[in-house]
């Protein structure tokens, strides 16, 4: 495990080289020398690249993080109803059990047709091969969140299951995700390992809506670039918005964020955990060493 820390000498301009993410503009100017357009869209969890985990191909990180998750809400759900139904002597606890089943199964389906079209796909195509899984699992995590007259302790339970995954569960997901698909996709492998000692920023756009209900001190999975001034101020908030935030819209949570200081103006913030699991696999290739 690499230490967290910044490399001195980091830059606005050095990030906007060397971040990524499935919606990057393609490399035309080839500033980084790896001769490749779609280098930082392979590097994102969306990119079609099959990969076998627990003796199951996926056709990218994203479906297997996707399916890894909705399993373990099935078999965390399914304990509930059991522990439920031996205390209370009664099977009827108000959660649609089906519904979270039928959860789990689109989702695969959904990973099976993808595999089977990734032969053909262009890398335009590829960039957006787990963009499919994300819209299903977004929509299956507003059915959970809001729950329904039938389902009165659905919400409950989800919000219960969410805390245990982000404690650590979805790190380990997305690590082992990351590792099978760079261990075994030569080329991407090779990518990656080119990239030397580069700092790798994963580019976010918008902040979750989650991150601000939850607290979070910093957004996880990626960074932004903004400025003091966005920073700085406290007025924009309003109830009732879009599930997705733009930065300048968050300033009240993003004002206690750890950053950085990156001159003119310029602050870095967020925890880019997906980069750093993206550097951890890299040093692990680098030094021959299995993490």
């Amino acid at each position: 495990m690499l230490k967290r820390s910044y490399p001195q000498g980091l830059t606005k301009s050095f990030l906007e080289n060397y971040r990524f993410y499935s919606k990057s503009k393609l490399d035309v100017k080839n500033v980084t020398g790896f001769n490749d357009l779609y280098w930082k869209q392979k590097f994102s969890n969306f990119w079609g690249a099959p990969f076998k985990l627990y003796n199951v191909m996926w056709p990218s990180v994203e479906h297997y993080y996707q399916y890894s998750k909705y399993y373990n809400w099935y078999v965390y759900i399914n304990n509930v109803v059991l522990r439920r139904q031996a205390k209370t002597k009664s099977p009827e606890i108000g959660i649609d059990f089906n519904m979270v089943n039928q959860q789990v199964i689109q989702i695969y389906q959904d990973s099976i047709l993808v595999l089977s079209q990734l032969p053909k796909m262009s890398d335009e195509e590829k960039r957006n091969a787990g963009l499919s899984v994300k819209k299903l699992a977004l929509t299956f995590q507003k059915v959970n969140n809001k729950g329904t007259t039938k389902n009165t302790l659905l919400r409950y339970y989800w919000t219960l299951f969410n805390t245990n995954w982000n404690n650590g569960e979805a790190d380990k997901t997305i690590k082992r995700g990351i590792k099978a698909k760079f261990t075994q996709n030569a080329d991407l492998k090779e990518l990656l390992v080119r990239t030397g000692g580069i700092y790798l920023s994963h580019y976010s756009r918008f902040v979750p809506k989650h991150a601000l209900a939850s607290g979070y001190s910093s957004y996880k999975w990626g960074e932004m670039i903004t400025s003091h001034e966005v920073l700085s101020r406290v007025d924009l908030i309003k109830p009732n918005q879009p599930a997705r935030y733009l930065i300048e819209s968050n300033n009240v949570q993003w004002k206690t964020l750890k950053h950085l200081q990156l001159g003119k103006g310029s602050v870095l913030v967020g925890k880019n955990e997906m980069g750093w699991i993206l550097m951890d696999v890299r040093g692990g290739f680098r030094s021959g060493v299995s993490e």
